[in-house]
């Protein structure tokens, strides 16, 4: 990784992710506070969303109980 590189997380799993948690794309933004336009560049790809916004996402959405489990992955019990 270049030295001022910084790890980012791809559209579709954002997509997928707010799809999960049932926001649409000015709740996500706000869950996030971040703008509504910063949040659809990510989503539209013409800016990366860093890696730490996602993981925020991810576990904020974990923490208020409206994510049981990370996106692309099976329930525990489902299988």
């Amino acid at each position: 990784m270049k030295p001022n590189a910084t790890k980012t997380a791809k559209a579709d799993k954002l997509i997928e992710l707010r799809n999960v948690v049932g926001h649409t794309q000015q709740e996500a933004a706000d869950f996030l506070y971040v703008s509504k336009s910063t949040y659809q560049n990510w989503e539209y790809e013409i800016s990366r969303i860093p890696l730490a916004f996602y993981e925020l996402y991810e576990l904020k959405a974990i923490a208020r109980g409206l994510l049981k489990y990370s996106p692309g992955e099976k329930p525990k019990g489902e299988g």
